[in-house]
């Protein structure tokens, strides 16, 4: 009964919390609230690590469609003065008046 009300981290401090994912009793300075969960420091970091892994995936996939993007618009200019380039004299003495 003694382990229940003693912190894990912290011996004779009062346990508040129990953290949801290992079951750890906590005092108030070791637990955090964290998606109205109660976690303790290394399960709260086991949570966010995978989220900031997902955020690094978006941005490479973000960053890639945007190069994708500058690669397109490039080609299509480029195959626009290629087109004009190559087009007949009297095409760049139109005057429409």
């Amino acid at each position: 009964m003694s382990d229940h009300l003693d912190c894990r981290n912290h011996a004779g401090r009062k346990v508040v919390a129990h953290c949801r994912h290992c079951t750890q009793a906590l005092c108030r300075e070791c637990v955090t609230e964290h998606n109205n969960r109660m976690l303790c420091e290394n399960c709260l970091r086991g949570v966010s690590q995978p989220v900031a892994a997902e955020s690094k995936r978006r941005n490479a996939a973000i960053a890639a469609v945007a190069a994708a993007g500058c690669l397109l618009l490039w080609l299509f200019f480029l195959a626009t003065g290629q087109i004009l380039a190559h087009a007949p004299s009297v095409f760049h003495r139109f005057v429409p008046w």
